[in-house]
């Protein structure tokens, strides 16, 4: 018999392979730069080099969130059923899927951006020396524990599996003939065993928290008042 289970991440092992990531990616950039494998001309830093270096590297992070959702609706998932978000006060772009997906949906979704965005593009900054490009996917990288902490995750669940996100950064439910009560998992846990779903957070296919708006209003603000400084300065 099929139960549902909600879930919650285990935050605190997806910061330790969080920094872990981080460290690796440090180590394989500094290898990289270091037998030249990407060369970098020199250039003068400024801050308007800063902020649009910083308006790339969020679009780089919502365009991995993109892949997510795009890899949702080509696996099955429903349009309606995805959703992004931005919320800057806990650190996180997000894409979910609020309706119930296969094991093979939710297991190509979430390792889809680590592909494309990590190991297909850093190879390809190699090869054409694309320093930029390089560093973003060392970023996007790093940024990846969640989704191989969940990838490894999966692989070991039955394949009759059904997962659904809910409005909240931590928590999922998860509807399977597993027991999983009957177990313990490294990158999360069961909260309760449950008989509906009751989720009306992210209503909006698009999401931004106030906190994020106000945020993005002040880095718009601070990046025009730099462009103009940088050209007629």
């Amino acid at each position: 018999m099929k139960k549902k289970y909600l879930m919650e991440y285990n935050m605190i092992f997806a910061n330790i392979l969080s920094t872990i990531l981080m460290f690796v990616c440090i180590g394989i950039g500094f290898l990289v730069f270091y037998f030249n494998l990407i060369t970098v001309e020199s250039f003068k830093f400024n801050f308007f080099i800063f902020f649009i270096f910083i308006v790339i590297m969020f679009g780089y992070l919502g365009i991995h969130e993109l892949v997510h959702g795009i890899t949702y609706r080509l696996t099955g998932a429903k349009s309606e059923n995805i959703k992004y978000g931005i919320a800057l006060e806990k650190g996180i772009l997000f894409c979910k899927c609020g309706g119930d997906v296969s094991r093979k949906c939710i297991l190509t979704s979430v390792i889809m951006p680590f592909i494309v965005l990590g190991l297909f593009t850093g190879i390809i900054s190699i090869i054409f020396n694309l320093p930029l490009l390089f560093i973003l996917s060392l970023l996007n990288i790093s940024g990846c524990s969640g989704d191989l902490m969940m990838f490894c995750w999966f692989l070991n669940r039955d394949k009759d599996i059904k997962f659904r996100e809910i409005g909240d950064s931590t928590t999922f439910i998860i509807t399977t003939t597993e027991e999983l009560n009957k177990k313990k998992f490294v990158c999360c846990k069961v909260k309760e065993v449950i008989n509906k779903v009751e989720d009306n957070k992210f209503l909006k296919k698009i999401n931004c928290s106030k906190e994020s708006f106000i945020v993005l209003i002040i880095i718009g603000i601070i990046i025009v008042i730099d462009v103009i400084l940088y050209l007629f300065v």
